[in-house]
């Protein structure tokens, strides 16, 4: 979509708003969400897990001049009675015609269907899988007292995914970089050109998995 090796991904509050830029800092993007509940994130920044009972959510990602460029939607999810696990829902992108580039959604292999605890995966409108995110770094956010005293030291969460393609090669890196008091910065770096609608799946990957985790 956007034909940039790097792009920023910014959520500049504790709503689901975000900001997408290059590497040179230039606005290639906004992201608003203009359909359900609008929460704060607090919860899921300092660590907690996140909710199992959504409801419908959608961003809309417009450029600087307005114009749609696709929207990220959350469906109403229930999980099955009698499950275990994070049963979070897929987050699908899709385009102002209403075409569907494809869906954030996680694997089920190993988990027996325990939806939300496999590696995630992207795949295209026909449910065939393009890449799979391995998680190759997670450090939590935290707070650390300082003995004798009222203080402590902050840390911000990180995490970084490789992205691999079903052969199992390294076609781009994702990494979020938190903020204590909330929001974060995700920085996807590619590879190589990728061909849609894996490119576009990717630079709204990390809206979807902020969307996804929102609850």
């Amino acid at each position: 979509m956007f034909n940039e090796p790097v792009v920023h991904v910014e959520q500049t509050s504790v709503h689901l708003n975000f900001q997408l830029r290059n590497a040179q800092g230039a606005v290639l993007a906004t992201a608003v969400q203009t359909v359900g509940q609008k929460k704060s994130g607090f919860a899921r920044w300092l660590g907690a897990a996140p909710s199992t009972t959504s409801g419908r959510a959608a961003l809309v990602v417009s450029r600087p001049d307005g114009a749609p460029l696709c929207f990220i939607d959350r469906p109403d999810h229930q999980p099955p009675p009698g499950m275990g696990g994070r049963h979070l829902p897929p987050v699908f992108v899709v385009a102002p015609n209403g075409a569907l580039f494809g869906q954030l959604t996680d694997s089920k292999e190993g988990f027996q269907g325990r939806i939300g605890l496999g590696a995630l995966q992207l795949l295209d409108p026909n449910n065939q899988l393009l890449c799979t995110l391995a998680v190759t770094r997670s450090d939590q956010r935290g707070f650390t007292p300082v003995e004798g005293s009222s203080g402590g030291v902050a840390s911000d969460g990180k995490r970084e995914w490789s992205v691999n393609d079903p052969a199992g090669r390294t076609m781009a890196t994702l990494a979020w970089n938190g903020r204590f008091r909330g929001g974060g910065t995700y920085t996807l770096r590619l590879h190589c050109q990728l061909p849609e609608p894996l490119a576009t799946l990717l630079e709204m990957t990390p809206v979807a998995i902020t969307l996804r985790q929102s609850g």
